[in-house]
């Protein structure tokens, strides 16, 4: 059995640190660490047991210095350079942009296309109020490009995506007016809490679904106030993609 960690100990605080300094999401981390979300928290709280493999997978997938991690010993990260890293070196990060508001912006300098996938975004917008429109097939020929990384933690396959715009308000506050969305046309299992692409004729609606008895389902606007849910045969739902990503600006 390893050996408990006490709160605030040195190897914990150094821990938690290196979770602080990572952009992942939880559920990433978690799977890049080889542990649970909930441990991930604790990590963060500087509680729980410091697992070997942890060590190994922020050294492995972050680039961080196992003798900083283990003993305090700097530099915090690995110190031979590695184009492709986040965590880049000091003599990396000093190849920055100094613009005129004084803030250095780190440039990539020379970026690989290899490590991404292009997903297309469509011309049809998808409808989270009460109007509707006719999905198109055609794409507007923009492409956005997403780490191969970073969709085979959420996707089926990179073939089946396609990003849309959001128009309507009926999912707000979780997805807004003007929100791009990322479908994934190869997943159509119907999970409660998912938020889904669903057809009715030539109209496509973005909702959440639960899942009741008896074959039926509740078809869920955030903004319930003005979409009341309603009830739904499951038969009777086209689902044409789950929502797996979706992104916020904040201009106003």
């Amino acid at each position: 059995m390893p050996e408990k960690v006490k709160k605030e100990s040195p190897l914990s605080a150094r821990i938690a640190k290196a979770i602080s300094k990572i952009d992942d999401t939880y559920d990433v981390l978690a799977q890049n660490l080889g542990v649970s979300r909930n441990t991930i928290m604790a990590y963060k709280r500087c509680q729980g047991d410091i697992k070997g493999v942890v060590i190994e997978n922020l050294v492995k997938f972050y680039r961080f210095n196992p003798s900083w991690l283990l003993s305090g010993e700097p530099p915090m990260y690995k110190t031979d350079p590695v184009p492709d890293s986040r965590h880049e070196d000091e003599a990396v990060q000093k190849k920055i942009f100094a613009g005129e508001t004084g803030v250095n912006i780190p440039q990539w300098d020379d970026p690989d296309p290899e490590q991404y996938h292009f997903v297309p975004m469509a011309t049809a917008n998808l409808n989270a109020g009460g109007g509707s429109f006719v999905l198109s097939e055609s794409t507007t020929g923009r492409y956005y490009a997403f780490r191969k990384k970073f969709l085979s933690f959420i996707a089926s396959s990179p073939k089946n995506l396609i990003l849309m715009k959001v128009t309507g308000d009926s999912m707000e506050p979780k997805i807004e007016d003007g929100d791009t969305v990322m479908i994934d046309v190869g997943k159509r299992s119907l999970k409660s809490g998912a938020i889904y692409a669903l057809g009715y004729d030539d109209v496509v609606v973005i909702k959440e679904i639960e899942k009741l008895p008896g074959n039926k389902a509740l078809v869920i606007s955030r903004n319930r106030k003005m979409y009341p849910p309603y009830e739904a045969d499951i038969n009777d739902i086209r689902i044409i993609g789950q929502i797996v990503w979706g992104d916020r600006t904040f201009i106003k």
